[in-house]
């Protein structure tokens, strides 16, 4: 079975396919310089039948095409939480408070919506038959949680 790296993606593609409020599981893994640093789980997920090269390639060509847009979309996302965490203490107005938290669900928005696309577009890639097995998969690792 092919293990496929992208538990992210798999899980908005099981929220498409299901209509399920998927959120992945992300547990610290020490790094070799004794750091931690955060990785998603994915040991579990496979695909049967499994993907065949030309899906491999195809996959890896849209994961190439959104991490860029993706990784760009996560560092807004995080800077807009920062800034709304920036006003703790500070007194700020009300329209202030309103406007951070907008700026932030906004940056949201963008990360959400790009992961959506990028898991649609490699839901296009499967069968109905990998479809359904890798959303099997997903809902028993999610179980487990």
């Amino acid at each position: 079975m092919k293990r496929i790296p992208l538990l992210l993606s798999i899980c908005s593609l099981v929220a498409v396919l299901g209509g399920t409020n998927v959120s992945a599981q992300m547990t610290p893994k020490p790094s070799p310089q004794g750091s931690t640093t955060s990785t998603t789980d994915n040991s579990s997920l496979s695909i049967t039948p499994p993907l065949n090269p030309a899906q491999q390639a195809t996959i890896q060509a849209i994961n190439a095409k959104y991490q860029p847009q993706i990784d760009a979309a996560k560092q807004k996302y995080l800077a807009s939480l920062q800034a709304f965490e920036g006003l703790i203490g500070t007194n700020p107005t009300d329209d202030t408070i309103r406007s951070k938290y907008e700026q932030s669900k906004d940056a949201r928005g963008e990360l959400t919506d790009l992961l959506l696309d990028r898991a649609l577009e490699v839901r296009g890639v499967l069968t109905p038959q990998q479809r359904a097995s890798l959303a099997d998969d997903i809902r028993r690792l999610l179980e487990k949680q």
